[in-house]
Parts: structure tokens; C-alpha cells; sequence
């Protein structure tokens, strides 16, 4: 995302990895193991876990945001970076997650976990059976296909400003009216699809094409990391037979 489609940054990649590669994944996994114990529905166990996950990483992003007025000023006071104090930063990243974008996330992900459950049940099995790929090759095509929904999101998201934009950003009824001069005079890295855009096409088609790289290189890397891997054992199953 940040290399290809200038998403997400390259000198916040750090904390980008620590928020969604770290801290989403391994609260959400720990709390939904442990909640199998107890509740009788593993996908409900999941629908939680994933609601505490993606809104623990959204609390931590919040925290970095905020901390930053307190840590890097210029001479006059002024924020060098982002410019929102903890008491601005943490409702606006957690009233959205705790609502639209925690549900959202609940559903996205027992959608999958039900669909995967039901077309490839040997996915979920500690001994493999050999399976057809075919549905999981279907739902990547959906969620391709479904990636323009993102430009249905009016505006830019919280902590995403270009420098330029935000000195008009308004919250709670007063713009910042300055640019903080850390963003200003910062690191500047052109993408080559930036935004997920092709110029000449339209926007949707700049989704999809977008969405069909990042996948291709994703499956490329991780072939050739498998490949470096000792290969496992296989077993016959009865079908074989």
C-alpha cells in the first residue's frame, strides 16, 4: 500500500505494522480462542474477537496521534505533526470504530469465516486434505470486485490530511488555520498508483486494477517466501483410494 498506491506512508509504516500487524491479529486471535471455551459458537467467538481487535489498534493509532502535541513543537508552541491533543484524538478515531467500522468488521469477517467454513472445511483442519481452490480464488474475485465501495466514504479519514488541507480542517467549530511545518517541509515519496488512481480512467476502475496488483503481488511474495520453507508431509485420504 504505501510503496504502490501511497497509502499509509512510508515513515509511519512502523507504526502502521505495529497497529494493524501486531496489536489487531494477536487481541483478536487470544480473545477468540479463549472465548471458544466458553460460547458455543465459534462464529460468534470470531464476530468478537475481530470488534475487539480492529478497535484495540484503532485506540492505539488514537494514542499516537495524540501524544505527538506534547512531543514535537516548533519555537511559538505550535504542533509539528499532527496537532490533536488525546482528548480530540481518541473520540475520533474510537466513536467510528466502536460503531460503524467495529460492525463492519464483525460482519466482514464471520461473512468470510462462515463461507470459508462452508466451501473449503479442510482449510480449518490440522491435517490437510487436498481441496479444490476455486472458492477461494471466488471470494478474492468478490472482494475485488466490491473494493470501489470504498469511494462511497465521503471525505478523507481521520489522521489521513494532506499538509495543504489540514489548516482547514474543522473540529469542534474552529479550524487549525496553520500547517504544521513538520508535515510541510516533511519527507515527500510519489507512488506509482497514487490513491489507487490511473489517470484517464475512472475512479472505480482505478480501484479494481489496484486491487488485482496489490493481490498479484501478495500471492508472488508469498510463493516465493514458500518456497525457502521445508514442504510438508502430504497424506492420502480415502477418496484417493
Amino acid at each position: 500500500q504505501a510503496l504502490f498506491f501511497g497509502d499509509g506512508g512510508i515513515l509511519a509504516f512502523g507504526a502502521n505494522c505495529f497497529n494493524m500487524a501486531f496489536v489487531l491479529p494477536f487481541t483478536g486471535y487470544f480473545l477468540y480462542h479463549g472465548l471458544k471455551k466458553v460460547i458455543p459458537s465459534e462464529t460468534i467467538a470470531a464476530g468478537i474477537g475481530a470488534y475487539a481487535g480492529i478497535n484495540a489498534a484503532a485506540f492505539c493509532a488514537a494514542v499516537e496521534f495524540g501524544i505527538q502535541p506534547l512531543l514535537f513543537t516548533d519555537g511559538a508552541g505550535q504542533a509539528l505533526y499532527c496537532p490533536y491533543p488525546l482528548w480530540i484524538s481518541i473520540p475520533a478515531m474510537m466513536i467510528g470504530h466502536l460503531t460503524l467500522f467495529g460492525l463492519a468488521e464483525v460482519v466482514f469477517t464471520t461473512g468470510v469465516l462462515a463461507y470459508l467454513r462452508k466451501t473449503s472445511p479442510d482449510l480449518f483442519h490440522t491435517v490437510q486434505a487436498p481441496s479444490s481452490s476455486k472458492s477461494l480464488f471466488g471470494l478474492l474475485a468478490a472482494l475485488i470486485a466490491a473494493t470501489p465501495l470504498g469511494l462511497l466514504a465521503a471525505g478523507t479519514a481521520w489522521g489521513e490530511w494532506d499538509a495543504e488541507e489540514l489548516a482547514d480542517t474543522d473540529f469542534f467549530g474552529s479550524a487549525l488555520d496553520y500547517t504544521p511545518s513538520g508535515m510541510e517541509q516533511g519527507f515527500s515519496f510519489d507512488a506509482l498508483m497514487p490513491d489507487y488512481a490511473i489517470a484517464g480512467l475512472p475512479d472505480a476502475a482505478g480501484y479494481i486494477i489496484s486491487a488485482i496488483v496489490g493481490t498479484a503481488l501478495l500471492i508472488i511474495i508469498f510463493k516465493v517466501i514458500a518456497s525457502f520453507l521445508p514442504s510438508r508431509p502430504t497424506f492420502d485420504t480415502p477418496a484417493q483410494h
